[in-house]
C-alpha cells in the first residue's frame, strides 16, 4: 500500500479481499461495528490499539505491519 492510500480505504480493502463484514472483523478485533464503520467513513481515526489489534489478528509481518502502523499514525495527521 501507498502513502497516497488511507488508512480507511486500506481497512475497507483488507475486508474485501477476506470477504468480511465489518462486523466479522470487529469481533475479530474486539472493537464494535461502530468502530469499524467510524474509521472506514473517515469519522475516526483508528487508535494504536485498534492497529495493533489488527495487524496481529491477521498475522502481519514486516514492511506490511509497518505499512498499517504509519498509515494509522498518518490518520492522525503525523506527518511520517
Amino acid at each position: 500500500m501507498s502513502r497516497k492510500n488511507p488508512f480507511h480505504e486500506m481497512l475497507i480493502a483488507l475486508r474485501a479481499v477476506r470477504n468480511l463484514s465489518q462486523k466479522d472483523l470487529a469481533l475479530m478485533v474486539g472493537y464494535s461495528p461502530q468502530y469499524v464503520s467510524d474509521i472506514e467513513h473517515g469519522r475516526r481515526a483508528p487508535s494504536y490499539e485498534f492497529v495493533s489489534q489488527l495487524v496481529h489478528t491477521f498475522n502481519t509481518s514486516g514492511p506490511m505491519r509497518s505499512e498499517w502502523m504509519l498509515a494509522g499514525a498518518r490518520a492522525h495527521g503525523w506527518d511520517i
